[in-house]
């Protein structure tokens, strides 16, 4: 799996984990969907390309500038 496919599936991983400990330990199943959405704050390996302001110009660009 590759580290793409492995960013996406981290969040529903959690979420199923939290919905089957909500039975047995709530407390634990709260946590766990209260730290799902912090997972997704760390940059990815795409987020560097925005932050350095690196783009391919898109076909509506104006280039004749």
């Amino acid at each position: 799996m590759n580290g793409r496919v492995q960013r996406i599936l981290m969040g529903p991983a959690v979420y199923l984990v939290a919905l089957l400990l909500a039975g047995v330990l709530p407390i634990a199943s709260l946590i766990l969907c209260g730290v799902a959405p912090v997972l997704y704050l760390r940059p990815g390996r795409v987020d560097h390309y925005w932050k350095n302001g690196h783009r391919q110009p898109g076909p509506h660009d104006n280039l004749a500038k």
